[in-house]
Protein backbone atom coordinates (compact mmCIF):
# COMPACT_ATOMS: atom_id res chain seq x y z
CA UNK A 1 0.00 0.00 0.00
CA UNK A 2 1.47 3.59 -1.04
CA UNK A 3 -0.10 6.90 0.27
CA UNK A 4 0.69 10.31 -0.43
CA UNK A 5 1.04 12.12 3.17
CA UNK A 6 1.57 15.96 3.27
CA UNK A 7 4.25 16.98 5.40
CA UNK A 8 4.77 20.88 5.93
CA UNK A 9 5.10 22.14 1.93
CA UNK A 10 6.17 18.96 0.93
CA UNK A 11 4.68 15.71 0.17
CA UNK A 12 6.07 12.47 1.71
CA UNK A 13 5.35 8.85 0.17
CA UNK A 14 4.42 6.34 2.76
CA UNK A 15 4.45 2.55 2.63
CA UNK A 16 3.08 -0.22 4.68
CA UNK A 17 1.46 -3.75 3.87
CA UNK A 18 2.24 -5.82 1.36
CA UNK A 19 3.73 -4.81 -2.05
CA UNK A 20 1.77 -5.90 -5.12
CA UNK A 21 4.28 -5.92 -7.89
CA UNK A 22 7.94 -4.83 -8.15
CA UNK A 23 9.35 -1.51 -7.56
CA UNK A 24 12.01 1.01 -7.63
CA UNK A 25 12.54 3.62 -5.32
CA UNK A 26 14.60 6.68 -6.26
CA UNK A 27 16.27 10.08 -4.78
CA UNK A 28 13.35 12.17 -6.73
CA UNK A 29 11.51 10.04 -3.64
CA UNK A 30 12.46 11.46 -1.06
CA UNK A 31 11.53 10.96 1.87
CA UNK A 32 10.46 6.90 1.51
CA UNK A 33 8.12 6.68 4.66
CA UNK A 34 7.86 3.27 5.89
CA UNK A 35 5.00 4.11 8.44
CA UNK A 36 3.99 0.43 9.61
CA UNK A 37 4.68 -3.49 8.45
CA UNK A 38 5.89 -3.28 4.89
CA UNK A 39 6.47 -6.99 3.46
CA UNK A 40 8.13 -7.55 0.45
CA UNK A 41 7.20 -11.34 -0.65
CA UNK A 42 8.23 -13.84 -2.41
CA UNK A 43 8.32 -13.00 -6.59
CA UNK A 44 8.62 -9.42 -5.65
CA UNK A 45 11.66 -6.93 -5.80
CA UNK A 46 12.36 -3.52 -4.69
CA UNK A 47 15.16 -1.81 -6.31
CA UNK A 48 16.64 1.59 -4.20
CA UNK A 49 18.96 3.21 -5.84
CA UNK A 50 21.27 5.57 -4.72
CA UNK A 51 20.59 8.93 -2.90
CA UNK A 52 17.38 7.72 -1.90
CA UNK A 53 16.35 8.12 1.85
CA UNK A 54 13.56 5.68 3.56
CA UNK A 55 12.58 7.07 7.18
CA UNK A 56 10.68 4.77 9.19
CA UNK A 57 8.09 5.71 12.22
CA UNK A 58 8.40 4.30 15.63
CA UNK A 59 8.27 0.69 15.60
CA UNK A 60 8.23 0.14 12.02
CA UNK A 61 10.05 -2.61 9.75
CA UNK A 62 10.80 -4.70 6.87
CA UNK A 63 10.18 -8.29 6.16
CA UNK A 64 11.71 -9.47 2.91
CA UNK A 65 10.72 -12.71 1.49
CA UNK A 66 11.61 -11.88 -1.76
CA UNK A 67 14.42 -9.73 -2.95
CA UNK A 68 15.47 -5.86 -1.71
CA UNK A 69 18.64 -4.39 -3.29
CA UNK A 70 19.59 -1.11 -1.72
CA UNK A 71 22.50 -0.17 -4.24
CA UNK A 72 24.09 3.26 -3.14
CA UNK A 73 27.61 4.67 -3.97
CA UNK A 74 30.35 6.47 -1.73
CA UNK A 75 28.81 9.71 -2.54
CA UNK A 76 25.19 9.30 -2.58
CA UNK A 77 24.62 5.96 0.13
CA UNK A 78 21.23 5.09 0.58
CA UNK A 79 19.85 5.68 4.23
CA UNK A 80 18.22 4.09 6.35
CA UNK A 81 17.19 6.23 9.57
CA UNK A 82 14.54 7.41 12.02
CA UNK A 83 12.32 9.47 10.88
CA UNK A 84 12.95 11.48 13.49
CA UNK A 85 17.05 12.32 12.67
CA UNK A 86 15.66 15.27 10.42
CA UNK A 87 14.12 17.45 13.63
CA UNK A 88 17.49 15.85 15.30
CA UNK A 89 15.58 13.68 17.75
CA UNK A 90 16.26 10.43 16.57
CA UNK A 91 17.48 8.28 18.84
CA UNK A 92 18.50 4.03 19.20
CA UNK A 93 15.20 1.88 18.84
CA UNK A 94 13.31 4.83 16.85
CA UNK A 95 12.16 1.92 14.68
CA UNK A 96 12.55 -1.93 14.29
CA UNK A 97 14.37 -3.71 11.88
CA UNK A 98 15.20 -5.38 8.46
CA UNK A 99 14.40 -8.93 8.70
CA UNK A 100 15.61 -11.30 5.57
CA UNK A 101 13.33 -14.11 5.83
CA UNK A 102 12.95 -17.99 4.92
CA UNK A 103 12.30 -17.54 1.26
CA UNK A 104 14.08 -13.73 0.51
CA UNK A 105 15.87 -13.93 -2.56
CA UNK A 106 19.31 -14.71 -1.83
CA UNK A 107 22.84 -13.68 -2.89
CA UNK A 108 26.54 -15.40 -2.30
CA UNK A 109 29.46 -13.79 -3.22
CA UNK A 110 30.83 -16.60 -5.31
CA UNK A 111 35.00 -17.56 -6.30
CA UNK A 112 35.78 -16.62 -2.63
CA UNK A 113 39.57 -16.73 -2.44
CA UNK A 114 42.30 -16.16 0.36
CA UNK A 115 45.61 -16.96 0.30
CA UNK A 116 47.42 -16.12 3.48
CA UNK A 117 50.82 -16.33 2.28
CA UNK A 118 50.48 -13.71 -0.29
CA UNK A 119 47.76 -11.67 2.04
CA UNK A 120 45.09 -11.85 -0.61
CA UNK A 121 41.49 -11.78 -0.77
CA UNK A 122 39.51 -11.48 -3.57
CA UNK A 123 35.45 -12.58 -4.55
CA UNK A 124 32.85 -12.52 -7.29
CA UNK A 125 29.34 -10.39 -7.03
CA UNK A 126 27.22 -8.77 -9.20
CA UNK A 127 25.14 -6.90 -7.11
CA UNK A 128 22.28 -6.42 -10.39
CA UNK A 129 22.25 -9.92 -11.68
CA UNK A 130 22.20 -11.15 -7.79
CA UNK A 131 19.57 -11.74 -5.09
CA UNK A 132 19.14 -9.25 -1.85
CA UNK A 133 22.16 -7.05 -0.84
CA UNK A 134 23.29 -3.76 1.24
CA UNK A 135 25.63 -2.28 -0.64
CA UNK A 136 27.37 1.38 0.20
CA UNK A 137 23.86 2.30 2.74
CA UNK A 138 23.79 3.65 5.53
CA UNK A 139 21.37 2.52 8.38
CA UNK A 140 20.89 3.25 12.04
CA UNK A 141 18.39 4.36 14.76
CA UNK A 142 16.94 0.70 14.64
CA UNK A 143 16.73 -2.09 17.01
CA UNK A 144 13.20 -1.45 18.48
CA UNK A 145 11.63 -4.14 20.86
CA UNK A 146 14.46 -6.24 21.77
CA UNK A 147 15.10 -6.60 18.53
CA UNK A 148 18.59 -6.77 16.18
CA UNK A 149 18.22 -4.01 13.51
CA UNK A 150 19.60 -6.07 10.83
CA UNK A 151 18.41 -9.84 11.10
CA UNK A 152 19.03 -12.73 8.26
CA UNK A 153 16.78 -15.40 9.21
CA UNK A 154 16.94 -19.40 8.22
CA UNK A 155 18.46 -18.95 5.46
CA UNK A 156 19.41 -15.64 3.84
CA UNK A 157 22.91 -14.97 1.96
CA UNK A 158 22.68 -11.15 1.68
CA UNK A 159 26.06 -9.63 1.86
CA UNK A 160 26.89 -6.60 3.27
CA UNK A 161 29.07 -4.07 1.43
CA UNK A 162 30.67 -0.63 2.71
CA UNK A 163 27.97 0.65 4.64
CA UNK A 164 27.56 1.47 8.18
CA UNK A 165 25.24 0.41 10.97
CA UNK A 166 25.24 2.26 13.44
CA UNK A 167 22.88 3.50 16.71
CA UNK A 168 21.34 0.27 16.85
CA UNK A 169 19.89 -0.73 20.56
CA UNK A 170 20.13 -4.44 20.05
CA UNK A 171 22.57 -5.60 18.10
CA UNK A 172 23.41 -4.00 14.54
CA UNK A 173 22.99 -7.65 12.41
CA UNK A 174 21.93 -10.99 13.87
CA UNK A 175 22.59 -14.07 11.45
CA UNK A 176 20.85 -17.55 12.01
CA UNK A 177 21.53 -20.45 9.97
CA UNK A 178 22.41 -17.87 7.15
CA UNK A 179 25.31 -16.74 5.45
CA UNK A 180 28.33 -14.27 6.57
CA UNK A 181 29.50 -12.15 3.73
CA UNK A 182 30.64 -8.53 5.03
CA UNK A 183 33.25 -6.16 3.30
CA UNK A 184 34.13 -2.72 3.85
CA UNK A 185 31.43 -2.00 6.41
CA UNK A 186 31.68 -0.05 9.92
CA UNK A 187 29.89 -0.86 12.87
CA UNK A 188 29.62 1.75 15.18
CA UNK A 189 27.53 2.42 18.76
CA UNK A 190 25.86 -0.71 18.52
CA UNK A 191 24.42 -1.18 22.39
CA UNK A 192 23.63 -4.70 22.66
CA UNK A 193 27.05 -5.69 20.03
CA UNK A 194 27.71 -5.43 16.51
CA UNK A 195 27.61 -8.54 14.97
CA UNK A 196 26.01 -11.87 16.20
CA UNK A 197 26.07 -15.47 13.55
CA UNK A 198 24.66 -18.67 15.13
CA UNK A 199 24.77 -21.76 12.94
CA UNK A 200 26.40 -20.15 9.77
CA UNK A 201 24.82 -22.40 6.52
CA UNK A 202 26.73 -25.13 5.57
CA UNK A 203 28.06 -25.34 1.83
CA UNK A 204 29.42 -21.72 1.29
CA UNK A 205 32.25 -19.40 1.85
CA UNK A 206 32.16 -16.72 4.82
CA UNK A 207 34.16 -13.87 5.50
CA UNK A 208 34.16 -10.43 7.69
CA UNK A 209 36.76 -8.50 5.60
CA UNK A 210 38.34 -4.99 6.05
CA UNK A 211 35.37 -3.77 8.36
CA UNK A 212 35.86 -1.31 11.20
CA UNK A 213 34.49 -2.12 14.39
CA UNK A 214 34.07 1.45 16.79
CA UNK A 215 32.52 2.34 20.29
CA UNK A 216 30.34 -0.59 20.93
CA UNK A 217 29.49 -1.27 24.60
CA UNK A 218 29.49 -4.58 24.96
CA UNK A 219 29.83 -7.44 22.51
CA UNK A 220 32.00 -6.66 19.21
CA UNK A 221 31.57 -10.07 16.94
CA UNK A 222 30.10 -13.51 18.08
CA UNK A 223 30.07 -16.31 16.11
CA UNK A 224 28.51 -20.31 17.45
CA UNK A 225 28.23 -22.27 15.03
CA UNK A 226 28.71 -26.65 14.69
CA UNK A 227 29.92 -27.49 10.92
CA UNK A 228 31.37 -30.80 9.35
CA UNK A 229 35.51 -30.32 9.23
CA UNK A 230 35.02 -30.82 5.30
CA UNK A 231 33.28 -27.31 5.36
CA UNK A 232 34.72 -23.87 4.12
CA UNK A 233 37.12 -21.68 5.79
CA UNK A 234 35.64 -18.67 7.81
CA UNK A 235 38.00 -15.58 6.91
CA UNK A 236 38.09 -12.68 9.39
CA UNK A 237 40.80 -10.45 7.98
CA UNK A 238 42.01 -6.52 7.85
CA UNK A 239 39.55 -5.73 10.27
CA UNK A 240 39.88 -2.73 12.52
CA UNK A 241 38.21 -3.29 16.35
CA UNK A 242 39.09 0.11 18.25
CA UNK A 243 37.51 2.21 21.18
CA UNK A 244 35.11 -0.56 22.01
CA UNK A 245 33.77 -1.99 25.71
CA UNK A 246 34.13 1.10 27.72
CA UNK A 247 30.69 0.57 29.22
CA UNK A 248 32.39 -2.08 31.22
CA UNK A 249 34.62 -2.21 33.67
CA UNK A 250 38.23 -4.48 33.39
CA UNK A 251 38.33 -8.26 34.17
CA UNK A 252 34.65 -7.67 35.57
CA UNK A 253 32.39 -8.29 32.76
CA UNK A 254 32.11 -10.57 29.60
CA UNK A 255 32.63 -8.40 27.21
CA UNK A 256 34.73 -9.54 24.19
CA UNK A 257 35.96 -8.27 20.46
CA UNK A 258 35.90 -11.56 18.57
CA UNK A 259 34.53 -14.78 20.05
CA UNK A 260 34.36 -17.85 17.95
CA UNK A 261 33.36 -21.31 18.72
CA UNK A 262 33.05 -22.68 14.97
CA UNK A 263 33.18 -25.92 16.68
CA UNK A 264 35.35 -27.94 13.87
CA UNK A 265 35.36 -25.25 11.19
CA UNK A 266 38.87 -23.99 10.10
CA UNK A 267 39.27 -19.77 10.51
CA UNK A 268 41.81 -17.87 8.96
CA UNK A 269 42.16 -14.55 11.65
CA UNK A 270 44.99 -12.50 9.92
CA UNK A 271 45.70 -8.62 9.76
CA UNK A 272 43.38 -7.20 12.24
CA UNK A 273 44.19 -4.21 14.65
CA UNK A 274 42.82 -4.05 17.85
CA UNK A 275 43.75 -0.95 19.57
CA UNK A 276 42.33 0.82 22.20
CA UNK A 277 39.88 -1.56 23.65
CA UNK A 278 38.71 -2.60 27.04
CA UNK A 279 37.17 -6.27 27.98
CA UNK A 280 36.91 -9.29 29.92
CA UNK A 281 38.68 -11.71 27.24
CA UNK A 282 39.39 -9.46 24.29
CA UNK A 283 39.91 -12.48 21.83
CA UNK A 284 38.17 -16.09 22.32
CA UNK A 285 38.86 -18.54 19.53
CA UNK A 286 37.48 -22.44 19.79
CA UNK A 287 37.54 -23.78 16.70
CA UNK A 288 37.89 -27.09 16.55
CA UNK A 289 37.57 -30.15 18.41
CA UNK A 290 39.75 -32.31 17.01
CA UNK A 291 43.17 -32.26 14.74
CA UNK A 292 41.30 -32.52 11.25
CA UNK A 293 41.57 -29.22 10.77
CA UNK A 294 44.17 -26.21 11.89
CA UNK A 295 43.22 -22.80 12.40
CA UNK A 296 45.66 -19.67 11.92
CA UNK A 297 45.97 -16.66 13.95
CA UNK A 298 48.41 -14.93 12.32
CA UNK A 299 50.15 -10.85 11.53
CA UNK A 300 47.39 -9.40 14.21
CA UNK A 301 48.32 -6.19 15.96
CA UNK A 302 46.84 -6.00 19.65
CA UNK A 303 47.79 -2.30 20.80
CA UNK A 304 47.11 -0.52 24.03
CA UNK A 305 44.05 -2.95 25.14
CA UNK A 306 43.09 -3.42 29.00
CA UNK A 307 41.77 -6.62 29.40
CA UNK A 308 42.08 -9.88 31.53
CA UNK A 309 43.63 -12.07 28.53
CA UNK A 310 44.39 -10.68 25.05
CA UNK A 311 44.09 -14.08 23.23
CA UNK A 312 42.30 -17.02 24.73
CA UNK A 313 42.85 -19.86 22.45
CA UNK A 314 41.34 -23.69 23.22
CA UNK A 315 41.78 -24.74 19.42
CA UNK A 316 44.46 -26.37 17.20
CA UNK A 317 45.74 -22.75 15.84
CA UNK A 318 48.71 -21.71 14.11
CA UNK A 319 49.97 -18.57 16.69
CA UNK A 320 51.90 -16.81 14.11
CA UNK A 321 53.83 -13.72 13.97
CA UNK A 322 51.22 -11.62 15.96
CA UNK A 323 52.48 -8.45 18.29
CA UNK A 324 51.34 -7.44 21.82
CA UNK A 325 52.10 -3.87 22.47
CA UNK A 326 51.37 -1.27 25.45
CA UNK A 327 48.86 -3.73 26.80
CA UNK A 328 47.58 -4.14 30.41
CA UNK A 329 46.30 -7.67 30.54
CA UNK A 330 46.24 -10.33 33.51
CA UNK A 331 48.00 -12.57 30.70
CA UNK A 332 48.59 -11.74 27.13
CA UNK A 333 47.73 -15.28 25.79
CA UNK A 334 46.08 -18.17 27.43
CA UNK A 335 45.85 -21.37 25.52
CA UNK A 336 45.70 -24.86 25.56
CA UNK A 337 45.62 -26.05 22.43
CA UNK A 338 48.47 -24.23 20.28
CA UNK A 339 50.07 -25.79 16.94
CA UNK A 340 52.29 -23.72 16.22
CA UNK A 341 53.71 -20.59 18.16
CA UNK A 342 56.81 -18.53 16.46
CA UNK A 343 57.15 -14.99 15.66
CA UNK A 344 55.12 -13.11 18.14
CA UNK A 345 56.00 -10.23 19.53
CA UNK A 346 55.64 -9.00 22.92
CA UNK A 347 56.77 -5.17 23.46
CA UNK A 348 55.75 -2.87 26.90
CA UNK A 349 52.71 -4.98 28.30
CA UNK A 350 52.40 -4.25 31.99
CA UNK A 351 50.44 -7.53 33.39
CA UNK A 352 48.43 -7.45 36.62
Amino acid sequence: FESTMPTGTASVIGKTGVLASDEVWTSAMNPVRVVQTLVIPSGVQVHIQAGTRVELDKGAYIIVMGKLLATGTSSNPVVFTSVNETAGTAAPGDWGFILFATGATQTLATDVRFNITADTFSYTFDPIAAGSALIWCEIRYGGARFSPMIQFNKPAGVPIINSTLAHAKQNCLWSELSVLQLAGNRFEYCEQGAVQLNSPLAGTSHFMYNNTFSHIPTWGVYLKGNLPWWERTFYIAHNTFEFNGFLHNNNANPFSLLWAELERQPMVVQRNMFRYNQGGRMIYLRTNIDTDTVSTYTSNVIHSCNSSSSLSDISFTNIVNNVWKDNVAVQQVLSTGVWHLDGNAFENNVYN
